[in-house]
This record gives structure tokens, C-alpha cells and sequence, in this order.
């Protein structure tokens, strides 16, 4: 889905992207994309894994980043995402994307109990 193709020197046109991908670093992908070191030593990656990897990049490099405000609907949509998925209890670096406090849990951290 992307579209680029070289400029000139180590410049790249972009052509396409795609959609929901706007406001995305684009280089920072294309420069991890470029320098994928993640297939074992002496063997080539199967073209399956090949887009796994890159959806997964892309998907990592578009996420929401800790510290961006989101509105109410934004919140209300990125739950409802995140429930329609099998797989979502992690991201595609294996990292949680959620956690169960207990109310206990809660209290202690905010101070209510010691």
C-alpha cells in the first residue's frame, strides 16, 4: 500500500500511503522497513512473514503514543477496536496493551491505603 519510488541520491518519492496512516513518520518506518534485521542469520524470510513484519511495523509506528491527548469519542473507538480483535491482549512487539488493577490495587497506588 505504499507507493515510492527513488528520487534521486538516497531520496525517496512518496506516491501512496495507506488510508488511516496519515500524520504517520513515514521515514522512521521506510528507515526500519530498510534495515529489517529481524529474519535469522543465513535465512531468507518467506514472503509471509515478510508482510507480517511490515504490518506489524506499520501498525507499531501509527499506534497512539503514551502522552497524546485523545477525545472521548477517540477513547470510546480505540476500546471498541481493541475488543473486536482475537489478538489484542499484546501488540505486535509482545508488550501488554492491558492490564487488570484490583480496586485494593487502585487504592494503594493512589494513596487510599497503605
Amino acid at each position: 500500500g505504499i507507493e515510492i519510488e527513488e528520487f534521486g541520491g538516497a531520496s525517496f518519492a512518496v506516491h501512496a500511503i495507506p488510508g488511516g496512516l496519515e500524520g504517520l513518520d513515514l521515514a522512521a518506518l521506510l528507515d526500519d522497513l530498510l534495515n529489517d534485521e529481524d529474519s535469522p542469520r543465513g535465512r531468507r524470510a518467506s514472503l509471509r512473514e515478510k508482510r507480517e513484519r511490515v504490518a506489524a511495523r506499520m501498525a507499531c509506528h501509527a499506534a497512539i503514543k503514551a502522552g497524546r491527548r485523545l477525545s472521548m469519542e477517540e477513547m470510546r473507538r480505540l476500546f471498541a477496536d481493541l475488543r473486536a480483535y482475537r489478538d489484542s491482549e499484546t501488540c505486535p512487539h509482545g508488550r501488554p496493551t492491558m492490564m487488570y488493577l484490583s480496586r485494593h490495587e487502585l487504592d494503594r497506588r493512589f494513596g487510599r491505603i497503605e
